[in-house]
């Protein structure tokens, strides 16, 4: 990468945070990289912003949780339970930054995690939903072939309690095959933001995106 833009033997500001994001990009390494605008990460964020943003404007009374599959464990983290605190949550995802807790993708905790909030909190007969976003393989836990079976497996146990999930892949390293193969299996659809492009360019899909996925929720009674 530095060879390629043009920077080799140069040292400055700009070599200096590559080396950081290439060597330590946890946070207890650098803890202000989540201030940089790294790629795609920062599309997840945007995309999260989104999100919020598009909740607000249809005056829904959906509740939401915040997963983070990646930890210091190498599973994955539930940094908000349900909650109708949206500031809060993009507030968390704002402040954190790429491998914040560790440099691998556990996406089939994160969906585990994601299934077991909704089991325990969500109310009885609200519709149950995961919005799956990603910029990243499965590599977690122990490596590639083993993170993708384990995503699915996790896919699986969303599907057989009816709890549809929404995939967003961004950036030229999101497994897209994957993302779409967990959307097909819980009845949820999948999106792509190319790695050339940014999230804002594509702003006006994602909210159609999203209001697909507000209009797949049937109309019930909640308790």
């Amino acid at each position: 990468y530095i060879n390629g833009a043009g920077y080799r033997k140069m040292y400055g500001f700009l070599t200096l945070i590559n080396y950081w994001l290439e060597k330590r990009p946890m946070a207890n390494e650098t803890p202000d990289l989540w201030k940089v605008s790294e790629q795609p990460v920062t599309q997840v964020k945007q995309a999260v912003n989104l999100f919020f943003d598009y909740l607000r404007e249809v005056d829904t009374n959906d509740q939401v949780s915040l997963v983070i599959y990646n930890s210091p464990d190498g599973n994955a983290i539930t940094e908000y339970n349900l909650t109708r605190e949206f500031d809060a949550i993009k507030t968390v995802v704002q402040h954190r930054q790429a491998g914040h807790y560790e440099h691998f993708t556990n996406i089939g905790a994160g969906i585990k995690n994601g299934v077991d909030e909704l089991l325990a909190r969500g109310r009885e007969n609200a519709f149950k939903m995961i919005v799956l976003m990603t910029d990243g393989k499965a590599n977690r836990p122990s490596n590639e072939s083993y993170g993708r079976s384990y995503a699915l497996a996790q896919a699986q146990r969303a599907a057989d309690n009816k709890i549809a999930i929404f995939t967003l892949g961004v950036g030229l390293d999101a497994d897209n095959a994957l993302l779409q193969q967990i959307a097909e299996m819980t009845q949820g659809s999948t999106f792509v933001v190319p790695g050339d492009l940014r999230v804002t360019d594509f702003s006006q899909d994602l909210i159609q995106a999203f209001r697909t996925i507000a209009n797949h929720r049937p109309i019930r009674l909640v308790k």
